[in-house]
């Protein structure tokens, strides 16, 4: 277990080391749900018992075990020893294969970092490294230099690791950066300034960068993040000098895609079936590729739309195609529904197309005023020619 910290529990309090796992049950859950267990990781500890964890799908976050009120049961692992008797034979989700021991290393060192930048916005006192134990005989690691909250050193390649079901840290391929101690504090509070939250444990990368999201990887190493995680992860804050006008349509244009996709390219080829479109129609071609980028910056490169003034502007060309070609979707056909579903259903739309709401009241607002404009003009270059002396009348003259 781990030695005495700055800011641990007093001594004699459980306080469980990275590598080390559980089992949860969670009580909101019910029918066969209610009787299923859950493995999770220990990456790093916060404060009492509440630690940065990863799940068997690969998902980081803050779990705080001491809420009663949310588990049925907490039981350590011990992979040395059998089940925990009421752990064994009950529905188990556990850990299949870890990704490969470069990525672990990363994910140990983020969480660690995420774990600092918590107790840094929780005004706690920063804590001493806490390595996964390693195996008799090896060295351990060197102290800190004084003033700096090292990240938890990499141990010996294959080394034992309390509980010994969690891969270990493979050697350093460089030494591993420090944080300096309160260096945080300035991150920590420009991410709670900005209502965005936890680094990863809510998924928005460490840095205060509010354009991007943590950056995940899949069983093979590969960089990856499921589009409804993102889309439920993402943010929208406000900018003062947001250069683009009108409402942001982004998010709910994702959460549409979502529902209705369930994915940008899922949606793309949904929207041109119901519209019995060809690849070489006027807009098509925009549509698919516009949605294709977007898929991209969500699943590849952890971008947080919602705060990307360029993604704003590239689901408007989406919504124009949309709206395009709107006419050849959900209306006038014999038996349709769509007036119905509007009126009594609580649908937005009559059709069920990719077109914020906000948007259209928006346009139609513009182009009221735009036509009021245009009507004062009118009325102005009309009243100017009544006041012109008639031709006529200046021939008599």
């Amino acid at each position: 277990m781990a030695a005495a910290m700055v800011g641990a529990p007093p001594a004699g309090q459980l306080v469980l080391d990275p590598g080390e796992e559980l089992f949860v049950r969670y009580s909101f859950r019910g029918g066969a749900a209610a009787a299923q267990w859950h493995a999770r990781l220990v990456l790093a500890w916060i404060h009492d018992i509440t630690y940065v964890i990863m799940t068997p799908d690969n998902d980081i976050y803050i779990e705080d075990y001491a809420v009663d009120a949310d588990f049925a049961g907490v039981r350590v692992r011990d992979r040395a020893a059998p089940l925990p008797p009421d752990v064994n034979g009950q529905p188990l989700h556990d850990f299949g294969n870890f990704p490969n021991d470069l990525v672990m290393r990363g994910i140990y060192r983020q969480a660690a970092f995420d774990a600092a930048q918590e107790r840094v916005r929780l005004g706690l006192a920063p804590v001493a490294a806490v390595a996964p134990v390693a195996a008799a005989g090896a060295a351990p690691p060197p102290p800190p230099p004084a003033g700096l909250l090292p990240l938890p050193p990499p141990v010996a390649a294959g080394a034992v690791v309390a509980g010994g079901g969690a891969p270990p840290l493979p050697p350093p391929v460089a030494p591993p950066p420090a944080v300096p101690a309160g260096g945080g504090a300035a991150i920590g509070a420009g991410l709670a300034a900005g209502g965005v939250g936890l680094p990863v444990a809510l998924g928005v990368a460490g840095g205060g960068d509010v354009r991007t999201l943590a950056v995940k990887y899949d069983s093979e190493g590969k960089r990856h993040r499921e589009f409804r995680e993102a889309v439920l992860l993402m943010s929208e804050d406000d900018f003062p000098d947001y250069p683009v006008r009108g409402p942001r349509t982004l998010l709910w244009c994702l959460r549409f895609i979502l529902e209705n996709g369930p994915t940008p390219n899922a949606w793309h080829g949904k929207w041109r079936s119901e519209c019995k479109l060809q690849n070489t129609d006027p807009g098509v071609e925009l549509h698919e590729v516009s949605l294709r980028v977007i898929h991209h910056w969500i699943s590849y490169d952890h971008c947080n739309l919602g705060n990307l003034a360029s993604a704003e502007l590239l689901i408007r060309q989406v919504q124009m195609v949309e709206e395009k070609h709107k006419d050849k979707i959900g209306g006038g056909r014999p038996g349709d529904l769509s007036d119905e579903r509007h009126l009594f259903g609580g649908s937005e739309m009559r059709v069920n197309l990719c077109i914020s709401p906000a948007l259209t009241a928006y346009v139609a607002a513009e182009l009221q005023k735009e036509s009021a404009i245009l009507k004062e003009r009118r009325k102005a270059r009309e009243e100017r020619n009544l006041l012109k002396p008639d031709k006529n009348e200046r021939e008599k003259k």
